[in-house]
């Protein structure tokens, strides 16, 4: 690898470099709004995926199907992967059927 650095001048019209400079600024204007959008954005996962949900619960894979058999929670199944709707974790502590 070659440790000399070399510098390299370019000329043009002071207009071009202005125009450069002020699309730069616009550029990172809609960059800015954008993340301010996205920011302002929360999304709250509909489903859940069922690790979390009995991690959140404190419970273990036993109850949980004991659970699911029960027809106590409602769960969506998607190839081999089981999804909890993630409205489940608040109501299985408030609900008084799951004491």
């Amino acid at each position: 690898m070659n440790s000399e650095r070399t510098t390299t001048f370019i000329m043009m019209p002071e207009a071009d470099l202005l125009q450069i400079r002020y699309l730069l600024q616009e550029i990172l204007t809609a960059i800015n709004a954008t993340a301010a959008k996205m920011s302002n954005c929360s999304i709250e996962p509909e489903y859940i995926p069922a690790a979390a949900f009995m991690k959140a619960v404190n419970i273990k894979r036993t109850k949980f199907y004991e659970l699911i058999t029960g027809n106590k929670i409602r769960t969506l199944k998607k190839r081999r992967k089981v999804y909890v709707l993630a409205s489940e974790v608040s109501r299985y502590f408030n609900d008084p059927a799951f004491q």
